[in-house]
């Protein structure tokens, strides 16, 4: 079942406000960042918060048994509430609209960058300093490698993207001599 983004948003911002109040924000918002990115990696976790086929007690103690005295206090009842509505399918685009929230709260731009190879921890914290300057925010860099590139970086940071890698250059030098 989808869910609007109205009712994510709604109990994400709720999460929010309560883990703050209750000064377990930073906790919660590891918890949810493990939700996602449980959820990114593994497709079944997220067919299984949707079917419509098991049902919600047997999803609660599924959830209860993955999750026990691994989140915080808060985030487990949060996910038994969620069950208990009905709303467990829901559990993902809450977790994601946590963290959009959370970012906003503390001034954290979120930006990726896409390499041919790793990069190592002068690289990246050069890239960290260059969007946290342009953007006037603390940064949170993802790092992505794709070998396709070739060499060089694309740097996304929301809708703008600078693309400085091989592929974009060898691209344009084909374009220009067709």
């Amino acid at each position: 079942m989808a869910y609007s983004s109205r009712v994510t948003s709604r109990y994400a911002k709720s999460v929010l406000e309560l883990a703050e109040e209750t000064k377990v924000l930073d906790p919660v918002k590891d918890d949810m960042a493990g939700i996602v990115n449980l959820c990114e990696s593994n497709v079944d976790v997220v067919l299984f918060l949707n079917s419509p086929i098991i049902a919600h007690e047997t999803k609660e103690k599924i959830l209860s048994t993955i999750f026990s005295g691994k989140v915080n206090e808060l985030t487990s009842k949060f996910i038994t509430l969620l069950t208990k509505k009905g709303r467990e399918g829901a559990l993902f685009e809450i977790a994601k609209n946590f963290l959009e929230l959370y970012n906003i709260k503390k001034g954290v731009q979120k930006a990726t960058v896409y390499t041919a190879v790793k990069l190592d921890s002068k690289l990246k914290a050069s890239f960290e300093d260059l969007v946290a300057k342009s953007m006037n925010k603390k940064v949170d860099l993802k790092e992505e490698v794709k070998e396709d590139l070739l060499g060089g970086f694309v740097l996304r940071i929301e809708d703008q993207q600078i693309d400085s890698s091989v592929k974009s250059k060898l691209q344009d030098i084909k374009k220009s001599l067709n």
